[in-house]
């Protein structure tokens, strides 16, 4: 049988759920809230401005047997649970059940939840890192020192040489490879060239200042690189959530990626919203901060568009769907993001 939850008479049905409670219900843990929404296999509460430690509560609400999903949202201070299918639920009898205070949540130690290939992707993403700050920016930097201090020291100009050569490591190891694999000169052998030939001539401080400012260079686009595919990252992130779909039978939780254009779908508190549409009905307060810039919640109400990546802080809309996955605004910058040159 399918989980379903039993709603009393101080709820207002909204699309096949339950809306939230006029007044805290003393029934509730003290940290609680109160029930914002409830519904088939889902339930939303919020908590206290204050409460300590959501992470921890999370994880203690996922080792129960009946959860199937947690999910907490920091902008609306709410949990989303999903419970398991075969499971009977009653929202305030379960919530009840959970400790009265929030110091009496048991402490649940993290388990990393990483999957081989995203350990992997993440363990060559630290190395890159750790290769990436003493090569690439110290021993350059530091070859450009003894140069500049060779003369006043009397530091013996082969080894200063030789510290520069090796501190242009990259720049023979990117021309090594352009041979190799181009099997033509590019600009990182004449760079290499340049660097060694000047470098056996005494000729210090030309090298140890052309090394920094090409490595340098390269360190500037490599951060950028990061910086866009993390915000790449976070945009494509935007686009998968469980959404609830409204048809003839009811409400349905389908995966976003699920839905096509002219389905209605119906958004809450807490929810970020993963595709492109029209609201149909409904008033809403948006955290547009994403996509717009905007640090202010933008209003939206009958007729509005709204675009993937919001999040909505209030109100309940059903919004007509026009476009999801890569059609949305957010799938096409985020292609744009990936085919452009760095």
């Amino acid at each position: 049988m399918a989980t379903s939850f039993q709603n009393s008479s101080d709820f207002g049905v909204v699309d096949g759920g339950a809306s939230a409670r006029t007044s805290r219900d003393p029934a509730l843990p003290r940290f609680i809230d109160r029930i914002l929404h409830a519904s088939s296999r889902r339930l939303r509460f919020s908590v206290d401005t204050s409460f300590k430690d959501p992470d921890n509560f999370s994880r203690h609400i996922s080792t129960l047997s009946s959860v199937e999903n947690v999910r907490f949202n920091s902008w609306a201070s709410c949990y989303i649970v999903v419970f398991k299918t075969g499971h009977r639920i009653d929202a305030l009898q379960w919530l009840s059940s959970l400790p009265r205070r929030s110091r009496e949540i048991p402490v649940v130690p993290e388990v990393a939840r990483i999957d081989t290939a995203a350990s992997t992707s993440l363990q060559s993403a630290e190395e890159e890192e750790e290769k990436f700050v003493p090569t690439r920016i110290i021993l350059p930097v530091c070859s450009l020192g003894l140069a500049i201090a060779a003369g006043p020291l009397a530091l013996p100009p082969l080894a200063v040489g030789v510290f520069i050569i090796g501190a242009a490591h990259l720049s023979f190891k990117r021309a090594w490879e352009g041979l190799k694999k181009e099997r033509k000169i590019n600009v990182d052998f004449l760079d290499a060239l340049a660097v060694l030939l000047h470098s056996l001539e005494g000729f210090l401080l030309g090298p140890a200042m052309m090394i920094t400012m090409i490595e340098g260079g390269e360190a500037v686009r490599d951060a950028t690189q990061r910086i866009a595919h993390s915000s790449n990252t976070d945009l494509v992130s935007s686009l998968q959530s469980d959404v609830r779909l409204l048809t003839e039978d009811g409400e349905k939780i389908v995966s976003s990626f699920d839905l096509s254009p002219g389905d209605r779908v119906s958004f809450l508190p807490g929810d970020k919203i993963p595709i492109d549409g029209v609201i149909e009905s409904g008033e809403v307060s948006l955290d547009v901060v994403k996509l717009t810039g905007e640090s202010v919640p933008r209003m939206s109400g009958p007729g509005d568009e709204i675009l993937a990546g919001f999040i909505v802080l209030e109100g309940h809309i059903i919004v007509t769907t026009s476009a999801v996955g890569d059609d949305t605004r957010v799938g096409q910058i985020t292609k744009m993001i990936e085919s452009a040159p760095v």
